[in-house]
């Protein structure tokens, strides 16, 4: 690992002004770069005006004795309900572009069948930054039907130079390889960045999961590299992708219930205007045949194992709801029974409501709820495109494992303690030489480089890219 460096531990407080000007300056540098190709972000934003300030240096913060304490208070469930890591207080999802979204792209116009690399990529991605701590976790799951890379072996070849290029871009001081390897079911890489003087620690760590390749990013300052070891073990063994959801459409948003352990995906221009983990979700909706109110909700200690008990929840809720139909289906291993009946508003306005009641896998009864506005959405005969979406929605239910879902919202006495790096097969120094390089679009997407202790130079000059 890097050998740490003397810094003063004083600071002014005109230092810790100039040192906003430095956060903000490599936030946008950093999260500029998130954006992929055919890109649909969760969150945009102009680029600001970069302040001409120079601001003064600042150390890097003091580790405290024993290390930094970490506390995992919640599962995060990326917007699309694909991809879940535990949340880190302290790291934060940033204001502007904290998620990214790539969805496979139509090819141009007059194209012929061979279509430009990359249409066909798809990703999901999320970042997380403590400006306190000068630390990224960055996760993502790609899909690129262009990578040659199919197993842990193959990645050795694949995270060449021109890949990890791209992967480091955001530090403009240059990048050097400290070693690689395969560690059970995953390849990790250890590298120093440099950032306008400053030198980080960072690690790399794959895995496949099918098609998909999941990665995570881990960037902390070099004066704390047992960090780099402590976010691993906090984060690493519950960072999964729930390929169940991919019965709807990769752009589909999601209601991602991490307290009651439930996820349920929507459209994207449906939007959620009610709920939180724990509670009831509204989310307001148009089918083609009108407008229509999606709810959802967890229930414990309840069923729905037979048509009875079906018609029995429906009633019990409902007292006042005239069930028309009772249908059996199945999601993976998980049953329920889809429930169509009509239901009277306040002012006695009967509307027409399809409820899913799906047993899940954890023990709770999953409830999703369509409600029609008007009469003109009969949800039992359907319009092939509102047939369609509705079975999408149905399909796209799952339950998260228990162990998955996070409880400790208290700190340990002692920091998590670290994972040793792998050491057999013996780490390499260097990248393999390799004649191909990866095509245009395919490279991952760049890390965003942390809060910078020093301001960037007017004209950054790569001082080390070379690996070795």
């Amino acid at each position: 690992m890097a050998k740490k460096k003397t810094r003063s531990s004083r600071s002014t407080a005109s230092q810790r002004a100039a040192g906003l000007v430095a956060v903000v300056m490599a936030l946008v540098l950093g999260l500029a770069a998130l954006a992929g190709l055919q890109t649909t972000t969760v969150q945009t934003a102009a680029t600001p005006t970069l302040n001409p300030l120079t601001p003064t240096s600042i150390p890097f913060p003091t580790v405290p004795p024993g290390g930094t304490v970490l506390i995992a208070d919640h599962l995060y469930i990326q917007s699309t309900g694909l991809l879940s890591v535990p949340h880190i207080q302290g790291w934060e999802l940033p204001q502007t572009n904290p998620e990214e979204v790539v969805t496979p792209a139509a090819p141009p116009p007059g194209t012929q069948p061979a279509t430009p690399s990359g249409l066909e990529l798809s990703r999901i991605a999320a970042t997380f930054i403590n400006s306190t701590a000068f630390s990224v976790i960055h996760v993502f799951a790609e899909k690129d039907p262009a990578r040659k890379a199919k197993t842990l072996e193959d990645l050795n070849t694949y995270y060449d130079k021109t890949n990890l290029d791209g992967a480091w871009s955001n530090f403009t001081g240059g990048w050097k390889e400290l070693n690689r390897g395969v560690q059970d079911d995953r390849y990790v890489i250890n590298f120093e960045l440099y950032l306008t003087g400053d030198t980080y620690l960072a690690r790399q760590i794959s895995r496949f999961h099918g098609d998909w390749l999941m990665v995570m990013r881990l960037v902390v300052p070099d004066n704390n590299p047992q960090l780099l070891d402590q976010l691993q073990t906090a984060t690493y063994p519950m960072f999964n992708f729930w390929d169940q959801g991919l019965n709807a459409p990769l752009g589909w948003r999601a209601v991602g219930d991490s307290v009651l352990g439930y996820v349920v995906r929507f459209p994207t221009p449906w939007q959620l205007v009610d709920g939180a983990p724990g509670f009831p979700y509204a989310i307001n909706g148009t089918l083609e045949s009108g407008a229509i109110t999606m709810n959802a909700r967890a229930e414990s200690g309840k069923s729905a194992k037979s048509e009875d008990e079906a018609r029995s929840y429906i009633s019990g809720n409902f007292g006042k709801a005239n069930i028309q139909a009772v249908k059996p289906f199945t999601i993976g291993s998980s049953q329920g029974f889809s429930v169509n009946y009509t239901n009277p508003d306040a002012d006695g306005n009967l509307h027409n409501v399809l409820t899913y009641l799906l047993n899940g896998a954890n023990g709770k009864l999953i409830v999703v709820s369509l409600t029609a506005s008007t009469a003109k959405t009969d949800f039992a005969n359907p319009s092939a495109n509102d047939a369609a979406t509705i079975q999408q929605i149905r399909d796209s239910i799952f339950t998260l494992p228990g162990n998955q879902l996070i409880v400790t919202l208290t700190p340990s006495p002692s920091p998590i303690p670290p994972t040793p790096l792998p050491t057999t097969p013996a780490p390499s120094t260097t990248v393999p030489s390799s004649t191909s390089v990866p095509a245009a679009g395919s490279t991952a997407p760049a890390t965003p480089a942390p809060p910078s202790a020093t301001a960037a130079p007017a004209s950054p000059t790569v001082i080390d890219t070379a690996i070795g």
